[in-house]
């Protein structure tokens, strides 16, 4: 096969195997049929020229039992005119031909050895093909374009014991009507039903293949360029945008590479969240070293202050603002630290249920979860796994207040547990009825310092998030989220099922 042949679409290849497949195929189901055809044709003339041998053999021992001699030469000349019929002799016992349709051989004698005397004195001097004797002993020669029906007249008692006869009964044969039948209109329409076949064939053949040619494009093809193409998409970068649905097996191969591409995606995000957590995470450590020594220095020399002012000052009140925003700066260099280290787990046993029912019984008795419903559904089939019990409390707490705070009045707030038995993985997932996260910034509410609080929230320091993604992934998990402006938000912390430390 030529290379530009292999390396056409994969329906034309098909196509073109399908082609000469159905070609060779029908092909020899075609000359089978011809073959049988012909057949089928021959053994209906041979059947019709029989009955009409013998018809006519009957008409002609009629007249002659009956001395209409005339009659007989009238009988004859009858089939003179029918186009099918070529020749039509009568032999007499001698070999001598008494009447014929070609008048000119009437009076002519035959010997043993000629056709058609031949065919029962002499059988291997007949050139002619001997196609058969039928059950009427009636014979049948075949030439080029014709058949001879060789009908034997045999004596019978109405022959031997007519007056007008000198045939004995000893006497079996008394002559030989021979009728020369011409096959070309058979033959002809032979020719036109085997035409006719082969052109329906050939037809059924390009419909067949087209039809195939047109459902492997729309099923095989065009799918298979889809997922070539989105192939390519990912190897540029490109992970934004799904590949379209297709029929069947096809499509189940579409929805396996589009969740392929969303968590390629995912991956390739959270690898650049690791980097960018582990270069901030220096860069933050530096910095937070730096400023905790002058913040020490202002929180203690403003403590001083508010020590010695008595209690009517005017700039008392300054004062107080100076210490409660040293505080507050201590806080955020606390959680830079801690960010930026990453302490060795403190793993152990944890029943995961238990440690999120105690975390939730901790935010209840905060005033900003007054009119808030926490909803619980924790699946019993979860398994003890190794953990650190508090840096994982630390990153349930976490959710929690944040999904407080994005409630504006009142609202619910859903903690469930899932065990993913085919990925061994454990699943906390929180989730809640408030503002919703804007569709750009999920990608970077990981990122440190980054927030979506308003300024005068107190805990807006933009590294909750981040020192849980940390926890978490010490842990070998993920977090995942999913979030809709006005529907609310929901995380996903995922840690894998670890039974040995």
């Amino acid at each position: 096969m030529s290379k530009k042949f292999l390396n056409s679409q994969i329906s034309t290849r098909i196509s073109v195997l399908l082609f000469l497949t159905l070609l060779f195929s029908m092909g020899a189901f075609t000359i089978f049929s011809i073959h049988d055809h012909i057949r089928q044709g021959k053994k209906i003339l041979f059947e019709n020229t029989t009955f009409l041998g013998k018809t006519i053999e009957r008409i002609l021992r009629v007249n002659m039992i009956e001395r209409r001699y005339p009659g007989v030469q009238l009988a004859i000349d009858q089939f003179r005119e029918d186009k099918d019929i070529k020749q039509m002799r009568l032999y007499n016992h001698s070999g001598k031909i008494v009447y014929a349709t070609d008048s000119l051989a009437v009076g002519r004698k035959l010997n043993a050895g000629e056709y058609p005397c031949g065919f029962c004195h002499s059988k291997k001097n007949i050139d002619k093909k001997v196609l058969r004797e039928s059950s009427e002993k009636v014979g049948f020669v075949e030439g080029n374009s014709t058949i001879d029906v060789l009908v034997p007249i045999r004596n019978s008692l109405s022959c031997s014991e007519n007056p007008c006869h000198v045939h004995s009964t000893g006497k079996s044969i008394l002559g030989l009507l021979t009728i020369r039948v011409s096959t070309a209109s058979m033959m002809n329409e032979l020719k036109l039903s085997q035409a006719n076949i082969a052109i329906l064939s050939l037809f059924i053949i390009l419909i067949v293949t087209f039809l195939v040619y047109i459902l492997l494009r729309y099923w095989l093809t065009l799918p298979v360029r889809e997922i070539v193409k989105g192939t390519r998409r990912v190897a540029s970068g490109n992970m934004d945008e799904p590949i379209s649905p297709a029929p069947a097996e096809m499509g189940e191969l579409a929805s396996a590479f589009n969740r392929m591409q969303t968590r390629l995606k995912q991956s390739q995000q959270y690898l650049i969240t690791c980097e960018k957590l582990a270069s901030l995470g220096k860069m933050a450590a530096g910095v937070a070293h730096e400023i905790n020594n002058p913040l020490t220095g202002i929180l203690t020399f403003s403590e001083s202050l508010l020590e010695e002012m008595p209690a009517g000052d005017v700039k008392r009140a300054d004062v107080e603002v100076i210490r409660q925003q040293a505080i507050r700066s201590r806080d955020i260099v606390r959680k830079i630290l801690d960010f930026a280290r990453q302490d060795k787990l403190q793993i152990k046993y944890i029943q995961l249920n238990n440690l999120i029912e105690r975390s939730i019984a901790l935010v209840r008795r905060l005033t900003q979860f007054q009119n808030i419903q926490i909803v619980t559904r924790l699946d019993s089939r979860i398994p003890e796994t190794l953990v650190d019990p508090g840096q994982i409390e630390q990153v349930v707490l976490n959710m929690l207040i944040n999904s407080s705070e994005a409630i504006v009045s009142g609202g619910k707030i859903e903690v469930t547990t899932t065990l993913d038995t085919p990925g061994q993985e454990i699943i906390i997932s929180i989730r809640d009825n408030g503002t919703g996260i804007e569709k750009e910034n999920l990608t970077k509410i990981f990122d440190p310092f980054f927030s979506t609080k308003k300024e005068n929230t107190q805990s807006n320091s933009g590294l909750g998030l981040s020192v849980s993604w940390g926890i978490i992934d010490q842990h070998g998990g993920r977090i995942e989220v999913d979030s809709e402006i006005s529907q609310g938000t929901m995380f996903k912390i995922i840690l894998p099922v670890r039974k040995e430390k």
